[in-house]
């Protein structure tokens, strides 16, 4: 298997920012009246701005009170980042730095909208570091539909057998499956699913064991 590209989820495997994203969430939670449940939180990792919306437009059971939950989410969490809390995982320096030694191109394909993506990768210093980003309003369907990463390969023009998919969440690895393009789960708030474990090639512990990976599959493809 010789890699040619490899495509990022962002939260929670670039940042750790569903921690950040759940710390504003409780807070927003405890404004709205109302007692923060995990696994409310849970159901919304990994979906577009959007579905997040209609989620609590559900939940709340009124639209407006929906979307002031969600600005008050966004408001306490833009204030965490203001204070310089987000943080990258470990070992995604080392990665993106082993990539750019060997010429394998990076993406970002994540649900989240396009202007905070941007804005994360400029607060961390790593805005320049990747070939093509795509977000949840760039596509029709999000995760775990296959639109997103299928569009990062057409883009860069390399086919699905050269290219890896780096994911902490369920849904991105059944969008991975989904497109037939290997998946490595690096779980963070959401231990790997029996689901999770079947639909990817392999789950690590972290973004140093992927250089480990690349080496190994990389090396092995020429000889």
């Amino acid at each position: 298997m010789n890699i040619n590209l490899v495509i990022f989820d962002m939260d929670g495997l670039m940042f750790d920012s569903e921690n950040l994203y759940f710390k504003s969430w409780k807070e927003a939670m405890k404004k709205m009246g109302h007692e923060p449940s995990m696994d409310v939180f849970l159901k919304t990792l990994g979906i577009t701005d959007e579905k997040t919306r209609e989620f609590y437009t559900d939940y709340f059971g009124d639209e407006l009170e929906g979307k002031r939950f969600c600005k008050i989410t966004i408001e306490i969490f833009s204030g965490l980042l203001s204070k310089g809390e987000l943080k990258i995982k470990p070992g995604l320096t080392e990665l993106i730095d082993y990539l750019n030694r060997n010429n394998i191109k990076k993406a970002i394909a994540s649900s989240n909208n396009r202007k905070v993506i941007f804005r994360n990768i400029e607060v961390t210093g790593i805005k320049n570091d990747f070939d093509y980003i795509i977000s949840g309003d760039d596509v029709k369907e999000g995760k775990p539909h296959p639109e997103i990463f299928e569009r990062v390969c057409e883009a860069l023009n390399i086919a699905k057998e050269n290219t890896l998919i780096l994911e902490d969440s369920l849904n991105g690895i059944k969008a991975g499956h989904a497109a037939s393009i290997k998946s490595i789960m690096i779980p963070d708030l959401l231990m790997p699913t029996e689901e999770a474990k079947e639909k990817s090639h392999t789950i690590l512990n972290s973004l140093f064991e992927v250089i480990d990976f690349l080496e190994k599959s990389n090396n092995g493809a020429r000889r």
